[in-house]
């Protein structure tokens, strides 16, 4: 009987020469396509990948950038190594809507902005009395300004984070309320400025209105009389002494 010995021999010289072809090193190889789709996206990226591999044991690591970059000038990198991974994306975003925030982040409450669209209206609003929950002054005392006799002022939110904010120029929707005491124990008007737009405009930007017994002055945007004495003081034609006393 001829040896066997032989013929199991040779395959297994075969196999251990193929097993040594398999253990390569893809290093230095590498993949760079670009697309460009009508000029307002370029993509690039560039990888590595090197694979070791013995009996038993494998470790694979992969390196990569890409860079992604579309019109309007938002840029988005993203960095892997191993299992992590890290994005970091920059832009100049712009968002344009029709809320009535103002520039200065203060939002008016529409509640808190008497109607001006007619006097009767007005003295309707001023008559029921909500503007009384503001934020006010103390209490009634004598008048510094031209409005003589006792007075106490109210602000709305809007013009209350104003002045605590310390703005030089407040938002549209800001409110002041001066109650018209006289030299008595009741009420006998009122003072109302309101701002309509967030540029003061010479006082312009103002709605102004005050009731005094049965006198009435104003009734409209930059009222002359109202507009020459606010414009000397205080803050963007508000003068009522802040912090509030």
């Amino acid at each position: 009987m001829r040896s066997a010995l032989p013929m199991i021999v040779a395959p297994l010289l075969l196999l251990t020469a193929c097993a040594g072809d398999d253990e390569d090193t893809m290093g230095g190889t590498s993949y760079d396509p670009t697309a460009t789709n009508g000029g307002v996206t370029d993509a690039t990226v560039t990888g590595t990948t090197t694979e070791d591999s013995t009996t038993g044991d494998s470790d694979s690591t992969t390196t990569g950038d890409a860079t992604s970059t579309t019109a309007g000038d938002t840029t988005s990198t993203t960095t892997t190594t191993g299992s992590e991974s890290t994005s970091t994306t920059t832009g100049d975003p712009t968002t344009t809507t029709d809320s009535t925030t103002t520039t200065t982040g203060i939002v008016p409450d529409p509640d808190q902005i008497p109607p001006i669209d007619s006097i009767d209206a007005l003295l309707a609003w001023l008559d029921e009395g909500s503007y009384t929950e503001w934020s006010a002054e103390s209490g009634i005392h004598q008048s510094t300004g031209p409005h003589g006799g006792q007075v106490r002022t109210f602000l709305n939110d809007a013009l209350y984070d104003s002045f605590d904010q310390g703005l030089t120029s407040h938002p549209e929707g800001a409110v002041a309320v001066k109650e018209l005491w006289g030299n008595g124990d009741q009420i006998i008007g009122w003072a109302v400025e309101v701002k309509v737009q967030a540029d003061s405009d010479g006082g312009n930007g103002w709605y102004w209105y005050e009731k005094l017994g049965q006198s009435e002055y104003g009734g409209e945007l930059g009222h002359g009389l109202c507009t020459g004495c606010h414009s000397g003081g205080g803050v963007d034609y508000v003068l009522t002494p802040w912090p509030l006393q």
